[in-house]
């Protein structure tokens, strides 16, 4: 599902993921201080080395405590909590990498091997994977909620679809197409192209056009 990245309540609350159901599951939790990461009770999972020994034991909402929680305790939680966190992640990825693909296309000057990377990033290569936490984490989120999340992974995508497609409208011609576009333009005494070769799509072989 890509790389884990900390989620931040301005994010949740602008993609509209504050759903009850992250408020109303809490987890036992601890941390040494305000600006440390949250651990699980060694006596739980056992193993993690990074919390600290003075640590305060507490119940601490999932929303609030996945803002900051250790990786190692991450990886040891229920399974449907690491679930829905991972949709979580997913969601709020996929749109902050939307957002970097906006700002290269308003800079401009990006080019082919750029656009190819941007494609391999794209969401609909995750949508499968992305409902199924979405069914995995179902005994943590009612129905209602369940469809509110997917509402903003689809927009999340839709977004980052709208982003590819103007980093692609601003692109030049690729080199093989550019010459293949020279190769039909008329030269010195040959005259002009019929219509036909002009204006209609050109197609060596039936199939669909490329996407790009």
């Amino acid at each position: 599902m890509g790389q884990l990245v900390d989620l931040v309540f301005k994010d949740v609350e602008r993609l509209g993921l504050d759903v009850p159901a992250m408020r109303e599951t809490t987890l036992e939790l601890g941390r040494g201080g305000p600006r440390q990461k949250w651990h699980a009770p060694r006596r739980r999972f056992g193993g993690c080395t990074s919390r600290p020994a003075s640590a305060r034991i507490e119940q601490v909402p999932l929303l609030v405590a996945l803002q900051s929680l250790c990786s190692f305790c991450t990886g040891q939680l229920e399974p449907p909590v690491r679930a829905l966190w991972e949709l979580y992640t997913e969601i709020i990825t996929t749109d902050r990498d939307a957002g970097a693909v906006e700002a290269e296309a308003a800079k401009g000057g990006g080019t082919w091997p750029q656009f190819v990377r941007i494609r391999l990033r794209a969401p609909q290569l995750r949508d499968g994977a992305v409902r199924e936490l979405a069914a995995a984490a179902s005994g943590l989120l009612p129905a209602e909620q369940a469809r509110q999340v997917l509402g903003a992974w689809e927009a999340a995508a839709a977004r980052w679809d709208a982003a590819a497609a103007r980093f692609r409208a601003v692109l030049a011609p690729p080199p093989l197409l550019a010459a293949a576009v020279a190769g039909l333009l008329p030269g010195p005494g040959t005259g002009g192209l019929s219509y036909r070769s002009r204006c209609l799509p050109h197609r060596t072989r039936p199939g669909p056009s490329s996407r790009w």
